[in-house]
């Protein structure tokens, strides 16, 4: 496949009207020879074999390497002939797309290329068009009720190998489509039938479980459902000009209301025990893993490019003047929303992961919804402002109480977490929830009395004596309350909040309780973090001293058994001392 992509690259040489015709190319027609020579059977009968098979992989393969030499220029070395060469790749590309290949003007420097064919007629569309066909022939390859019959009618040794090749072809088939759509026209897949293969591809993702939590331990229909996803990830990525091109992609796609119909259903698994159809993203394990990040990763973008399109396009609308076009908007943030939820609250950090990058994005948005109560009335107080984004078409902060309640059932570790960040899956933990508090930071800065409020009601709730509460809970309670300074203004943060006699209750509270007698080392270091960090109050309260000190410098301090809790204990004790001065 790299050879004959290399083939073309420097033996196909399109040129402009006016150009050399000396230099004429080696191989005049490739594209056409490739389907001509690797797909085209002259078996009447059209039964998969293997040499059809291995013909079939050598094109998809030649494809893939056309994209990696040709389309994909970036990488070109540095060497002499390299302008020359991404100029003739540039050629190839525009002829595939059906574009007049680039005449530089010499006198202007410009270059200009137009539409030589009609779009159905271009190499892309014969291209894409092999694709499909593939995918038609061995999309039964993947499913596993077809692939069984197919086990039965074909009793033989080479059974299992055209099994195993008619699902890489189909694989195959579908990951390279994902590649064209970043560069040809999208009206060669913006239809229904290309539309309805995505679709089903997309839904048919196998059942997860503990025993397969890789892509490459994933079945036939699972890699599918991953190829399409990339598939939808392509068409939203694509750049567009004007004012709601991204909205009509997303009405035309029904991408949310797809994914949330696969929800309404109950339970992963019908009652006969086969897998219902669509990406689960309620049930654990109901949906191979792989399956489901890629569904997230998709939600992800999808709400990226929604919300800049609604904040670009349509933040400034009222509800009292709403078009077409608006309404179509709202409804997609809605559903928009409940997906994000979905994944969000995922028991998985990869899944819940895939989807953070929305959630701080959601921020930005909550940013400009302020700045317009500002310009609507200078002298709001947070309520008025609450009580005019509550009036808004969509309002980011209406799901502002939500996400911080789903954030901070996120930010708990599991019951058996080790603490252990050495390791790469508790390394990989923790850089995901120091994502989930770089949110909670954020929104902090945004609605301080808001964050201040879920703050309090969140100690509040935990179960008492706190030396008992599940450590998770008291652990994931703590890193709000040390880190909700950080999003505090004007700073520093700590100066600041330390003025509010609500964060001071809290503070007082939390030094009144047991918290020193929990057993577990991480909420231990993680109270002597949180007392150091506002030491301040303690000068003002100096009865809470005696029993800080007696527990920092004690068995569950500097003599804990273990050597971590030791040196944190040693280090704070140092820096409390020397912050509170002549009030020690």
């Amino acid at each position: 496949g790299v050879l004959l992509a290399l083939l073309i690259k420097f033996d196909y040489y399109p040129m402009p009207a006016g150009g050399d015709e000396n230099s004429q190319s080696s191989w005049m027609n490739p594209f056409d020879d490739l389907i001509q020579h690797l797909l085209t059977s002259t078996d009447t009968n059209n039964t998969p074999t293997i040499q059809k098979m291995i013909k079939e992989d050598i094109y998809l393969r030649t494809l893939d390497a056309i994209h990696d030499e040709i389309v994909n220029t970036t990488t070109n070395s540095t060497r002499t002939t390299a302008p020359m060469m991404m100029m003739n790749d540039t050629n190839i590309k525009d002829v595939i797309r059906g574009l007049s290949v680039a005449f530089t003007n010499q006198i202007t420097g410009e270059s200009k290329v137009t539409p030589t064919l009609p779009v159905q007629d271009t190499v892309s569309a014969r291209l894409i068009s092999s694709l499909i066909s593939l995918l038609q022939a061995y999309r039964p390859y993947c499913n596993e009720d077809e692939s069984n019959n197919i086990q039965q009618q074909q009793q033989n040794n080479t059974t299992k190998l055209l099994l195993k090749m008619g699902q890489s072809i189909a694989v195959q088939s579908l990951n390279m489509l994902s590649k064209f759509i970043s560069w040809v026209d999208l009206s060669l897949v913006l239809n229904d039938v290309i539309l309805s293969y995505l679709w089903d591809c997309l839904h048919s993702a196998g059942i997860g479980g503990d025993d397969v939590g890789q892509e490459e331990e994933a079945d036939g229909n699972t890699k599918l459902s991953i190829a399409a996803s990339k598939c939808f990830n392509e068409l939203l990525s694509r750049g567009m000009e004007g004012c709601g091109r991204k909205i009509d992609l997303l009405v035309r796609l029904n991408l949310f209301q797809e994914l949330l119909a696969c929800q309404e259903q109950d339970g992963g698994l019908t009652t006969e025990g086969r897998k219902r159809r669509g990406v689960d993203l309620k049930t654990v394990d109901a949906t191979h893993i792989e399956a489901v990040i890629a569904v997230a990763e998709l939600v992800n973008l999808a709400g990226i490019e929604l919300l800049s399109e609604w904040d670009d396009n349509f933040l400034s609308c009222s509800s009292s003047n709403m078009d077409q076009v608006l309404l179509s908007t709202v409804s997609l943030l809605d559903q928009m929303m409940k997906s994000f939820f979905l994944c969000l609250s995922y028991d998985d950090i990869d899944v819940s992961g895939a989807v953070v990058p929305l959630a701080l994005r959601l921020t930005v948005t909550m940013g400009k919804e302020l700045d317009k109560c500002k310009a609507a009335d200078n002298n709001q107080d947070d309520s008025n402002n609450i009580q005019f984004l509550s009036s808004l078409p969509f309002s980011a902060f209406n799901h502002l109480p939500r996400l911080l309640s789903t954030i901070y059932i996120q930010m708990r570790y599991p019951a058996d977490f080790e603490f252990d960040f050495e390791e790469d899956e508790d390394a990989e933990e923790e850089l995901y929830r120091a994502e989930l508090r770089k949110f909670y930071r954020r929104v902090v800065s945004l609605y301080p009395d808001l964050c201040l409020s879920f703050l309090g009601n969140t100690l509040s709730s935990l179960s008492t004596p706190l030396s008992t509460t599940p450590t998770s809970d008291m652990e994931a309670s703590l890193r709000l309350l040390y880190h909700h300074c950080e999003g505090i203004r004007p700073p520093p943060g700590t100066k600041t909040i330390l003025r509010n006699e609500t964060f001071r209750s809290l503070l007082v509270a939390l030094h009144s309780s047991d918290v020193s007698h929990h057993s577990h080392r991480e909420v231990l270091m993680l109270y002597y973090d949180v007392a150091t960090r506002y030491s301040s109050l303690l000068k003002d309260h100096p009865q809470l001293m005696p029993s800080l000190l007696d527990s920092m410098s004690g068995v569950r301090g500097l003599q804990h058994p273990h050597p971590k809790v030791r040196s944190r204990s040693c280090y704070l004790l140092l820096k409390l001392v020397k912050d509170m001065g002549q009030n020690m």
